[in-house]
């Protein structure tokens, strides 16, 4: 932390949901870019 006020827990759920949200997406393009690839 930068500031040193604490970041509310809500917000740093939300951080760690879109982030891993985004983790999920990139793989999903990833593996089906590779399946189409094999056909």
């Amino acid at each position: 932390k930068i500031t040193g006020k604490k970041v509310p827990l809500k917000y740093e759920q939300f951080a760690h949901t879109i982030g891993f949200a985004l983790l999920m997406i990139l793989f999903v393009v990833v593996t089906v870019r590779d399946v189409l690839g094999l056909f």
